[in-house]
């Protein structure tokens, strides 16, 4: 009768061990689809409408430009995206970084390879905006296994 007592304490507490590490066990969630105004800036970028990419833009960014629309020009250095794929974003306080790696064609339609951006991603009046000045410091990469391209 004893022998059976302790298998049973045994089996509960197992049970219960099992059930403390299953959350331990549980696999990663999927990642978290990029923010709207990351993915419109990006399509913005890929067909060149600068007023969409501009819409994308954090309002405090465009306020702290002469020109926004100019310094969107100069950011962007006669490179268009032919395709991208938008890593999985690491905080930087208030903000998000988002790693994006995109195939940029310059203007004399030379294919630039892939290469690696870190968009900031930050939240003014409840909405998320872009600050877009990452694009200008781009390193090169291997193509990701997924991209989209429009």
């Amino acid at each position: 009768m004893k022998r059976y007592l302790i298998l049973g304490v045994i089996a509960v507490v197992l049970a219960a061990a099992i059930l403390l590490a299953l959350p331990l066990l549980k696999k990663d969630e999927p990642a978290q689809p990029a923010p709207d105004s990351l993915s419109r800036f990006m399509e913005g970028w890929s067909i060149g409408f600068v007023d969409d990419m501009l819409s994308a833009c954090a309002p405090s960014w465009k306020a702290q430009q002469a020109n926004p629309e100019l310094r969107l020009f100069q950011l962007m250095a006669n490179r268009t995206v032919t395709a991208w794929n938008i890593g999985a974003p690491a905080r930087d306080g208030d903000a998000l970084l988002y790693p994006v790696d995109v195939l940029l064609r310059n203007s004399a339609a030379q294919n630039g390879g892939w290469q690696r951006c870190t968009l900031r991603v930050v939240t003014e009046n409840d909405k998320q905006y872009v600050v877009p000045d990452g694009i200008a410091a781009c390193e090169p990469v291997a193509a990701p296994k997924t991209y989209v391209a429009p």
